[in-house]
């Protein structure tokens, strides 16, 4: 296992500056036909109601305008109706998701949710005493998992040299990040930081006694069919106590990022199981705070999801450094998935899903 994931977000981070529940829960979707758990099958374009020349489009407008695009595939209803690799790429190969590992670390909290080891509406502080004294800053204790989940928890995030070398340096990256300063209010201001994930991370492996790959694997990868074999390519960092990057660190394959996607669309539900709650499911991916990402258009923020407008269609999306996607637009039982070299503008590739895939799907 690679190691320190956080410190690696960090630098990344000064390199790239030089970034009870009460909602309803979405409509449901119709009732698949099969689960992909054993694999994906794939289907004519025009059995799912998509244009195949329209999606055939995209086998020359991707290596012409986003040429460090490794792969696009689009799942609807289920089945694979478009799916294409480039620069030697297969749907065997795994890929460096960067923060669409949040999606996960996302679910698999929500998978604890299910089991109601935890609440939403839990203080981060229940779940680490040992770093709370007299002289903690009194708000801290109102930063709750929603807050965490929406990037409101208020901490300050100011990434430096300093600050990657205590990460680097430190036995314990959970005290580093409860000792840094609040910015704002619990609850107040967006501000996209990776600690607010590694959080979730510890949280999960604090409330299951499991680490965040044990109670994944057990509760998402494995139901989902997604395997978690080190030996044909996958990953996912920890950092030096060994917790499982919350922010980003994992590597999976196009296939097994469509599930995710896919068992939002059903509202956490796989293959009649309830993984994830439906009404966490539904407010993961509805606007929780204003999100600020300029790179990525007129977007939002859920619960580690970005929220997007489509015109007539919601969407949200999992994003990570470079151009890695899982889009989703439930409205049309759609999933995209999108890896690519670290080149690619978020917002350019955006555009494959407004000028190549909804006109496809209309």
């Amino acid at each position: 296992m690679i190691r320190s994931p956080l410190v690696l977000v960090v630098l990344l981070f000064l390199a790239a500056c030089s970034t009870g529940i009460a909602a309803p829960a979405a409509p449901a979707a119709a009732t698949p036909d099969y689960w992909p758990t054993k694999g994906w099958r794939t289907a004519e374009p025009a059995a799912h109601g998509m244009d195949a020349a329209r999606l055939a489009e995209l086998d020359t407008l991707v290596p012409e305008r986003y040429p460090d695009v490794r792969g696009v595939l689009v799942v609807r209803n289920g089945y694979i109706v478009y799916e294409t690799y480039f620069r030697g790429y297969s749907a065997e190969d795994y890929h460096e998701i960067a923060s669409v590992t949040k999606g996960f670390t996302a679910a698999i909290l929500g998978a604890a949710l299910q089991d109601e080891l935890l609440s939403l509406d839990q203080s981060v502080t229940e779940f680490f005493p040992a770093y709370i004294n007299e002289d903690t800053d009194p708000r801290k204790q109102d930063i709750t998992l929603r807050h965490i989940l929406s990037m409101t928890s208020g901490w300050q995030w100011q990434p430096s040299v300093q600050l990657a070398r205590e990460m680097s340096t430190t036995d314990d990256q959970r005290r580093v990040m409860f000792a840094q300063p609040l910015d704002y209010a619990p609850g107040e201001t967006f501000v996209y930081k990776p600690t607010d994930s590694h959080l979730l991370s510890a949280i999960i492996t604090e409330v299951s006694g499991k680490s965040t790959l044990e109670y994944g694997r057990e509760r998402i990868f494995d139901p989902l069919g997604i395997p978690t074999d080190e030996a044909a390519g996958f990953a996912w960092n920890t950092d030096a106590q060994g917790y499982y990057g919350g922010p980003t660190g994992l590597r999976l394959r196009t296939h097994d990022l469509a599930k995710l996607g896919y068992l939002y669309v059903n509202n956490g539900v796989w293959n009649g199981a309830q993984l994830i709650p439906a009404e966490y499911v539904a407010e993961s991916t509805r606007t929780q705070s204003e999100g600020d990402w300029s790179d990525a258009g007129d977007v939002t923020y859920g619960y580690h999801w970005w929220v997007a407008d489509h015109g007539e269609y919601q969407a949200f999306f999992a994003a990570g450094f470079g151009g890695q996607f899982i889009y989703v637009i439930p409205d049309l039982n759609i999933v995209v998935v999108t890896v690519s070299e670290i080149n690619e503008s978020v917002k350019e590739l955006r555009d494959i899903i407004d000028e190549g895939i909804i006109p496809a799907a209309e």
